[in-house]
């Protein structure tokens, strides 16, 4: 039997978006609203626009590389803390 998807947003983590830019701020709100409409697809499709986003972001220095991560893990869980990046 195959499991339900029920929640993308790792709701444990918590993370302080106040002083982030305006634009990934939005991509967040929007993520939270598709994960509580259940709409998969679409939060997929926003997931990785917000992680383009936040690349960017993190590359010219506007957020930190511990939020960075932090955004990955809370809504995509794509972080092994463990791990470094290739691309750093």
């Amino acid at each position: 039997m195959e499991e339900k998807i029920t929640k993308m947003i790792d709701e444990s983590i918590e993370l302080d978006i106040t002083n982030f830019p305006k634009s990934v701020k939005e991509e967040i709100k929007e993520l939270e609203k598709l994960n509580e409409n259940e709409d998969w697809f679409s939060y997929d499709l926003k997931f990785d626009e917000l992680e383009m986003n936040a690349k960017s972001y993190l590359l010219s220095g506007v957020i930190s590389e511990y939020e960075f991560k932090k955004i990955l893990e809370k809504y995509g869980r794509l972080y092994d803390w463990n791990k470094k990046f290739k691309w750093m």
